[in-house]
């Protein structure tokens, strides 16, 4: 989800910045049209820190908007510590259960700054999102986010594909001769 997020918002004219710790999925999110990437686990004096970041693209004072989509506590104070005033963070991936994530209530208010969750999708999102892909597929490797595809009958082998963190995603068909 982060990485079409971050195709679809650089097609809309936003300068994106993605952060994860996985060195092969900030590769991946420069492919994907992020101007930079951070590493949350660098050192805060690093370059390739949050704050590294902000400074060498200009936003000391942070972004706009934040879109959080992995779910992670530390992903999730990261966003929000990375507002500018006005901003608003978009808690996406936060689908399970995690630590708590402390939030500093004065800051949140006198920054005019917004927390929005965005939870379960209608079949509108959905016709949205493959539109996009077929409007934008040639535009971004979005093939390189799934797995080869395995049939409905080979589903544990593909668990344990999926649980290897290999690819993004691991592609099911539930009739191989139906695609």
């Amino acid at each position: 989800m982060g990485l079409t997020a971050a195709a679809m918002a650089t097609d809309r004219g936003a300068r994106v910045i993605v952060s994860d710790a996985d060195p092969s999925r900030r590769a991946a999110a420069l492919r994907f049209g992020a101007v930079a990437t951070v590493d949350p686990l660098a050192d805060a004096s690093s370059a390739a820190s949050l704050a590294g970041v902000l400074a060498s693209l200009g936003l000391d004072d942070g972004v706009q908007l934040a879109i959080e989509a992995s779910g992670s506590a530390p992903a999730v104070s990261q966003a929000i510590c990375s507002l500018d005033i006005g901003a608003v963070a978009v808690l996406v991936g936060s689908v399970h259960p995690v630590d708590k994530v402390p939030v500093d209530p004065e800051a949140m208010v006198r920054g005019l700054k917004t927390i929005r969750g965005v939870h379960n999708y209608t079949p509108r999102h959905l016709i949205d999102a493959v539109s996009y892909l077929e409007e934008r597929h040639d535009a971004y490797p979005f093939a390189e986010l799934v797995s080869p595809t395995n049939p409905l009958s080979e589903l544990d082998s593909a668990m344990s594909e999926a649980a290897k963190g290999t690819h993004v995603s691991v592609g099911i068909i539930p009739n191989p001769g139906y695609i």
